[in-house]
């Protein structure tokens, strides 16, 4: 805790990354210990004064075994009241889940990013949608790219459209505005208003 709250206070920093691995639940439902333990996470971040980016991985390699999509669909579920709970300290949550570190790459059960069938599109596609109804509406769902990871590139834009989005085009709690890919945290957008 003090080194939480000496982040804040000494570094200036207000926003902390927490990656929960649940390596130990890839063939069943996680425990009551586990989510109580994400739940004295997020009680340790309020209490520091802080906010958190949440990711959640099955493993922190190349090699190790995720979850199949139906046990993900399951474990969303699972936390989904807890993401409720702490929404006033979660910044975003990050579309983990699939592959090592939760990045969606090595993936055991969704298949490897360089060559997804029609089958793990739709199972990472799942994860998204799973993601967006668990995530409460004012906070989004932050994903590496949506042309990797979700969709073929060839019908991206009938799913999640690409381009940046400006405060005078969004609308609370629609898809588009509450999926973020790093394309569109890095790029530059400009209104005709001239506000970002």
């Amino acid at each position: 805790m003090t080194q939480l709250k000496n982040f804040r206070t000494q570094d200036g920093e207000t926003l902390v990354m927490c990656v929960f691995y649940l390596r130990n639940f890839t063939a069943s439902n996680i425990s009551q210990s586990a989510l109580d333990f994400f739940q004295k996470q997020m009680d340790t971040v309020r209490s520091a004064g802080l906010k958190t980016i949440v990711r959640f991985a099955y493993s922190d390699n190349e090699t190790g075994k995720d979850a199949s999509p139906s046990l993900v669909q399951t474990h969303i579920t699972q936390l989904t009241p807890y993401l409720t709970k702490n929404k006033d300290v979660i910044a975003l949550v990050q579309a983990g889940f699939v592959g090592g570190w939760g990045e969606w790459a090595y993936s055991t059960s969704f298949g490897n990013s360089a060559s997804l069938s029609s089958q793990n599109l739709a199972d990472r596609k799942a994860v998204v949608d799973k993601l967006l109804q668990a995530v409460p509406v004012d906070r989004t769902v932050a994903q590496a790219t949506t042309a990797r990871t979700t969709i073929p590139r060839s019908s991206i834009r009938t799913w999640l459209p690409i381009p940046t989005m400006c405060r005078s085009a969004a609308r609370p709690a629609t898809t588009r505005l509450r999926v973020l890919t790093a394309r569109q945290r890095s790029a530059k957008c400009r209104c005709s208003t001239g506000r970002t």
